[in-house]
């Protein structure tokens, strides 16, 4: 049995309980995992008040940072390598993204006008893939729309899985 620093309950000494430390002398943390939760979730709340008073005071000189890092070829790089790791890890759409790609560009396919029923588009027109698994079957939105279409797409799926 160990006692909580933080909350002062007893509880068993184990890696359900307490997280593994080996540089302490018991082998675990002082505190309980329930504990450091609560900590982890006010800190971060913390943290993003901090953060966006920062960001607001200090946009320009950000923004200005960003754009210089982004014409690096250290950021070349880095998004080369991320978009490798995406293309790996989201295979079947990415397969299905360049089946059209690649279909517009040889004219098998012609790029149509928003499918939205209200008319208030904006943005440039996309391909929506319903089913990733028929590439070239698509339903074409403007930018607005297709985010309010993957919006619905992702709440239907959460409703019934």
């Amino acid at each position: 049995m160990k006692k909580c620093t933080k909350c002062g309950e007893e509880k068993e000494l184990s890696a359900d309980n307490f997280t593994i430390r080996k540089d302490r002398p018991c082998g675990y943390s002082s505190s309980c995992k329930a504990c450091q939760r609560g900590h982890r979730k006010s800190r971060a709340a913390e943290n993003r008040e901090y953060a966006a008073k920062y960001y607001a005071k200090n946009k320009s000189e950000m923004l200005a940072y960003n754009k210089r890092y982004r014409q690096t070829e250290a950021e070349r790089l880095a998004h080369r390598k991320r978009e490798r790791v995406y293309a790996r890890t989201h295979a079947k759409e990415h397969r299905a993204r360049s089946a059209v790609s690649n279909a517009l560009v040889s004219g098998r396919i012609n790029r149509g006008g928003c499918e939205y029923p209200d008319g208030k588009c904006s943005g440039r027109i996309e391909a929506h893939h319903s089913n990733y698994s028929k590439p070239l079957d698509v339903i074409w939105f403007c930018k607005k729309h297709h985010v309010l279409a993957d919006k619905i797409y992702k709440l239907t799926q959460a409703i019934w899985v």
